[in-house]
């Protein structure tokens, strides 16, 4: 009931001032985007830092902060990407390192061990 009412009394207020016209609806969108940021230029420019770097959205911000003293948040570069059909590539880890480091840790454990039991400190029976 109470939904109903919200709807319905600015209808009828609508309905008092403007008869028949009032009651078709109305669109909620905005006319106008008062405080776009991107212009058909600087969407150009995005583009071909993308294609020319393959820079992500916040690389894309850093290198127009710092060489064109252009200030858009990552977001917005990654909005412009999105609308163009830019793939955004997920960020992935280097297996390679993981695998180093890995080997390293089992490395300096393997070390450790060993030089716990020449100090007798453990003892491991050979199989």
């Amino acid at each position: 009931m109470w939904n109903s009412q919200i709807y319905a009394v600015p209808v009828v207020k609508r309905y008092k001032s403007d008869e028949q016209e009032s009651l078709k609806d109305r669109s909620r969108k905005p006319k106008t985007l008062v405080k776009q940021k991107i212009n058909d230029e600087l969407e150009l420019l995005i583009k071909s830092i993308r294609i020319e770097y393959k820079f992500g959205p916040q690389r894309i911000h850093t290198h127009l902060l710092r060489l064109h003293s252009i200030d858009i948040s990552a977001a917005t570069i990654w909005r412009v990407l999105k609308k163009n059909k830019f793939p955004i590539s997920k960020s992935t880890v280097n297996k390679t390192t993981t695998f180093a480091i890995t080997g390293l840790f089992l490395e300096a454990e393997f070390s450790l061990m060993s030089q716990l039991q020449r100090w007798g400190f453990i003892h491991m029976e050979r199989a």
